[in-house]
């Protein structure tokens, strides 16, 4: 189903906004199937070559990157919600062919692997359960990683 369907805006080809708002509505909608750019942009009634302009010039990235950057938001709320469920599944459930796959992004955006992740998130929601530890015993629960230097994570998002 095409999200034109879903949301009959009209699109303007220099009204950046709408390009990507209506660009990212179809990743919340489809980010767990695959999703061709070209049959995308076709489904939001753009050209490929706008939508990619478009996704350079005002989020710095292609738009595969940015579904890619979506779907590991996506994988990190997943994993953070359920920390104990399989990273197989849950990867799967975001869109990613493989595991492998979803780790390899995973550590190229954020400096850690997918099980240190979970890690974190496991004790995290140890210490949630217990809620008797002080804050300063949770700080040493969770080792202090690399910095990670992002202009967007699941936390801030551009505008």
């Amino acid at each position: 189903m095409a999200l034109r369907q879903l949301n009959p805006r009209v699109v303007h080809r220099t009204d950046s906004t709408d390009v990507i708002t209506l660009a990212m509505e179809y990743f919340a909608r489809f980010f767990a199937q695959p999703i061709a750019i070209p049959a995308m942009a076709q489904a939001l009634g753009v050209g490929l070559s706008t939508l990619e302009y478009h996704f350079d010039r005002y989020r710095g990235r292609t738009t595969f990157q940015a579904l890619i950057h979506y779907r590991l938001n996506r994988l990190c709320d997943a994993i953070s919600h359920n920390p104990s469920a399989r990273l197989t599944d849950q990867a799967a459930s975001c869109g990613f062919n493989s595991v492998c796959e979803a780790n390899r992004e995973f550590i190229a955006n954020f400096s850690q692997n997918l099980v240190q992740y979970r890690d974190q998130c496991l004790k995290v929601e140890l210490w949630r359960q217990t809620q008797s530890a002080d804050p300063e015993e949770m700080l040493e629960m969770v080792p202090a990683g690399p910095q990670i230097c992002n202009s967007e994570s699941r936390f801030h998002r551009d505008p």
